[in-house]
């Protein structure tokens, strides 16, 4: 190894948990390679396998050189020589080949039992061996590569997966450690991960982020060693060398792309001090050839000396703390193993196609008990179909908790962004996670962070006061979020609240007027909450000013389109001086869902059970017209009705669309349903009611991207297809209709 790449003291003790990893991993390795050696001196071409065994071997090899090693990285790479020289052809699968390479993981097996001293084990033999067969071969032994690019690849793409991992810990650990710097643990947990991205970075032959990450493992070290205090400005270059190593990651290929000059200089100060203050004063006192030294430190010569000196510990009065994102402990051992998402999609459609046929078994197996009521086989067949459908419902949420993560993956990237955006700001925030462990779909996973990163940048940029405004309402200088994931029946609730300013609904609603969202006349008509939710408006904004954390009008906006399109519900609850609370409502999985069946002009639709707040059968003496719309009273609230057969392009409707079920004084009675999104409330009337039923979602291609309000299609039991209503387009339309600008 070459000093840069020298393990550093104590390493086995500090590591002993990524060496068990080594060793669990390599002992799984040399078993599938004893059975993969047996099956190839079977079949001797089967050159697949034989990239499977180099494989194996070349992974041994490349852990044990990154761990220090060395016997046993030079006797693999020795036996990886002579299986490469196997898969070129240059050497065949003999017997006596095969005895000595079975020999020779025999060996490693050895080394691995007693890694902690490599000099009980023997294997000069074994080497020499391997050592005459490559001379024997008709060309000269070369270090094994590589070679393979598929290969490659997946060892690269493995590598970007786990340095992506270690470094959202990474943010949440270095945020934890600015409010205990004396937490020694702590501080190992986070040189581990650099080490070991720096390790394997330097294998895979990355140059500059192995440099990079090699320094900032050496400021880590004087950290650990209390060579250097953990300061702020220590944990601003910190995370801004963090921030970098990501952005070297999606650079991996073309680092030149990616200057870390600057960082390196900080680091190579922030390592020796005294050298970085000795080069301030020399550029400060250095006379000029074309002007007289200034009588007095210019202001950039300050800032550089303050970004390069470490500041000695102190409390930031500005730091924000973070109360609670789970506490660090060891994981119980886990039995895991990685399944690529497109087996599990492809699993995910299969229960849907089961739940399609258990759906039509169970229509033949009511229409057959109606005609055979009395009879066994009848009876047999309804416990038959009862037996499946509960089996498929075992089968369907198996599945899907195969694609829950814990919405950890999420609130992970949080405690780093309260923490910069209290800096940025000048303004003190605690902020405190529950319910990490609450699962959701993958697919729903993947696309909720920016809607939350929006929520949180305005609740800190508009919502929290800074700490004089707090202090002169009585209010503690600290301003708090809290951020907040339960289940709650097939939904999952996300809740993020903060105890600022509040927004005040009058407010709101004056400037909707002004951007001429809303009549002035309308102020009596909509409640308080309904006037918070112009917020979502698109180009809505009350800030003062633009900023560049918020204030342009269009987070807000994007924030409510990305919930509906992942089928989920957002309202605000605000009270001024206390604070608000945003709550987001989101289905567990968006493949298979409850959906109420409606029927419009002999046409079956389903609307997802997520947008429907409740069902009502209505008279015509319910209804009073306003501004030419129909209106109902819904108890201490207006709302909109609005017939779905308009809304979907079919013939147009009069109030007295639905002419069945007459009351005793003739009056038409009417099936409305009222759906929601956030404080929006309207009334889609409709001709019958069908009942609830599980839907699987289909998507109905790019061909049809261009429908609107269709979220997609699901096959009902007798075979039939029924469309699939998009009721968050559906209230969109709504809105851009004329006479349609009021929520509500």
């Amino acid at each position: 190894m070459s000093d840069e790449e020298q393990v550093p003291p104590g390493f086995i003790s500090e590591d002993e948990e990524i060496i068990a990893d080594f060793i669990i991993e390599a002992q799984e390795f040399l078993e599938q390679l004893d059975q993969d050696l047996v099956a190839l001196e079977q079949t001797p071409e089967n050159l697949e396998l034989l990239d499977n065994i180099f494989r194996a071997v070349h992974t041994i090899k490349g852990n044990s050189s990154f761990l220090g090693f060395d016997k046993l990285t030079r006797f693999t790479h020795q036996l990886e020589s002579v299986l490469d020289k196997l898969r070129s052809g240059q050497m065949a699968v003999t017997a006596d080949m095969m005895d000595l390479i079975l020999s020779g993981t025999d060996k490693i097996r050895e080394l691995i039992e007693n890694l902690s001293d490599e000099s009980l084990v023997d294997v000069e033999p074994v080497l020499e061996k391997l050592h005459h067969v490559l001379l024997a071969s008709e060309s000269p032994a070369a270090p094994a590569e590589a070679d393979d690019d598929d290969e490659m690849a997946e060892i690269i793409e493995d590598f970007i997966v786990e340095s992506g991992e270690f470094l959202e810990q990474l943010d949440q650990d270095l945020v934890s450690l600015e409010q205990s710097p004396e937490d020694l643990e702590l501080l190992n947990d986070i040189f581990r991960p650099v080490h070991t991205i720096k390790g394997n970075a330097s294998f895979l032959g990355f140059d500059k982020l192995t440099r990079f990450t090699h320094q900032l493992e050496n400021v880590l070290d004087k950290l650990r060693s209390g060579d250097m205090a953990v300061s702020a400005a220590v944990m601003d270059l910190v995370l801004d060398s963090v921030d970098r190593i990501k952005l070297l990651l999606s650079h991996l290929h073309h680092e030149d792309a990616v200057d870390v000059e600057d960082l390196l200089q900080r680091l190579h100060h922030c390592l020796d001090p005294k050298a970085a203050t000795a080069q301030a004063v020399a550029t400060e006192t250095a006379p000029s050839a074309s002007t007289p030294a200034p009588p007095s430190t210019p202001p950039a010569a300050t800032e550089a000396t303050s970004a390069a000196v470490p500041e000695p510990i102190s409390p930031t009065p500005q730091a924000p703390t973070v109360k609670k994102p789970a506490p660090r402990r060891k994981e119980a051992e886990e039995q895991t193993i990685r399944v690529d998402i497109e087996r599990l999609d492809a699993l995910m459609n299969l229960a849907g196609e089961l739940v399609i046929a258990k759906n039509r078994l169970q229509q033949f197996s009511q229409q057959f008990d109606a005609l055979h009521r009395d009879s066994e086989l009848a009876e047999s067949l309804m416990l038959t179909q009862s037996l499946i459908g509960y089996i498929t419902g075992q089968f369907q949420e198996a599945v899907m908790k195969t694609r829950m993560l814990p919405i950890r993956k999420v609130f992970s990237k949080i405690p780093r962004l309260i923490r910069d955006l209290a800096r940025d700001t000048k303004k003190q925030v605690e902020l405190v996670l529950e319910g990490e462990d609450t699962e959701l779909d993958k697919s729903v996973i993947e696309h909720i962070g920016d809607p939350l990163v929006h929520i949180i940048r305005n609740a800190v940029d508009h919502g929290l006061e800074y700490p004089h405004e707090r202090e002169s309402t009585g209010k503690p200088p600290q301003g708090n979020v809290l951020l907040r994931a339960y289940s709650e029946g097939n939904y999952i609730i996300i809740e993020i609240k903060d105890d600022g300013r509040g927004m005040d609904p009058q407010k709101i609603f004056n400037k909707a007027v002004e951007k001429g969202l809303v009549g002035a006349d309308k102020s009596g008509i909509l409640s308080p909450a309904e006037m918070l939710d112009f917020i979502f408006a698109p180009g809505f904004s009350t800030a003062e000013s633009v900023s560049n954390i918020s204030g342009r009008g269009v987070g807000m906006n994007v924030v409510k389109e990305n919930i509906m399109k992942l089928d989920g519900l957002i309202e605000i609850d605000s009270v001024v001086g206390h604070g608000t609370t945003f709550r987001i409502q989101l289905p567990l999985t968006m493949a298979i869902v409850p959906a109420l069946l409606v029927q419009v002009d002999k046409a079956t639709y389903a609307i997802p059970l997520n947008n429907v707040v409740e069902t009502l059968v209505i008279s015509t003496e319910q209804i009073y017209h306003l501004d030419q719309r129909e209106m109902i009273h819904l108890r201490d609230r207006v709302v909109s009705l609005v017939h779905l057969s308009e809304v979907l392009g079919q013939r147009a409707r009069q109030p007295a669309a639905i002419r069945e079920n007459a009351d005793a004084d003739g009056g038409d009675k009417y099936y409305v349903i009222i759906v929601g999104a956030g404080e929006q409330r309207v009334g889609l009337v409709v001709d019958h009611l069908q009942g609830q039923e599980e839907v699987v979602i289909k998507t109905l291609g790019e061909f049809f991207e261009e429908i609107h309000h269709i979220a997609g299609a699901t096959i009902m039991g007798d075979g039939s297809v029924v469309l699939i209503l998009n009721i968050g387009n559906i209230l969109q339309h709504i809105n851009r209709k004329p006479n349609f600008t009021v929520q509500g």
